[in-house]
């Protein structure tokens, strides 16, 4: 009796050893599985508060042309992710273009893309890694346009013949330009005054190679003057 007693007993406790370590594993799975869940935040939604196609909400064929999105998170969680553009068909068309997006919570910015325009009969969606869908308009057929650059936070200028168009949307490469017939500006623009002090912009200020093209049209007024040779 003794000895059936005793293994019995040995039985018992093995049970009892391995019901512990089942314990032990499912709540280091739970606390697991908690961890993931708080690492996993989801990504903010985000709102389109204007889409401006080209210069003048129009666009040019057979190049590239800019498409400016206002996007704002007004949750209370940051998003840090991205937006694609893609032409949208049966199924996608083309290339899809990618911006990076970081948006702290009640903020909002500019996102630019550069899509090639064949026919101006192109239909096209905004996708962001949240899974969130927007269609944009889709965009009129025009001849190239002429612009007069202005500052974003100039709200008191007065109107003028010429379409005008925010410097700091203006495309930081050449190539998005082909679009454009001219350029006029009136100001020194923000980039000038950033390179005369010695720094860079950091927003997408007119670049300086708008000004290598023909220094005689646009010189900047910061630059001294060196003496003629006497």
């Amino acid at each position: 009796m003794t000895e059936t007693f005793r293994e019995g007993d040995a039985v018992f406790r093995q049970d009892e050893a391995r019901t512990d370590s089942q314990m032990r594993f499912a709540i280091k799975l739970l606390v697991a599985i908690a961890v993931w869940l708080c690492a996993a935040k989801p990504l903010a939604a985000l709102e389109i508060d204007e889409i401006l196609w080209g210069y003048d909400g129009r666009v040019a064929v057979d190049c590239f042309n800019p498409l400016s999105v206002l996007v704002s998170n007004r949750s209370a969680t940051a998003f840090d992710g991205s937006m694609t553009l893609w032409q949208k068909s049966v199924e996608r068309v083309g290339a899809r273009l990618v911006e990076p997006i970081y948006l702290s919570p009640n903020s909002s910015r500019w996102v630019q893309f550069y899509p090639y325009i064949k026919h101006g009969s192109e239909s096209w969606t905004l996708q962001t890694s949240a899974r969130q869908s927007f269609d944009v308009p889709d965009p009129a057929v025009a001849d190239p346009a002429s612009i007069l650059l202005t500052d974003p936070d100039d709200f008191a200028a007065s109107g003028s013949y010429v379409k005008r168009f925010p410097e700091n949307l203006f495309p930081p490469m050449a190539g998005a330009t082909d679009g454009l017939k001219a350029v006029v500006l009136d100001h020194v623009t923000a980039d000038e005054m950033a390179r005369a002090a010695g720094r860079n912009s950091n927003d997408n200020r007119v670049p300086g190679w708008v000004r290598a093209l023909s220094p005689e049209i646009y010189p900047s007024r910061f630059e001294q003057k060196r003496p003629s040779p006497t």
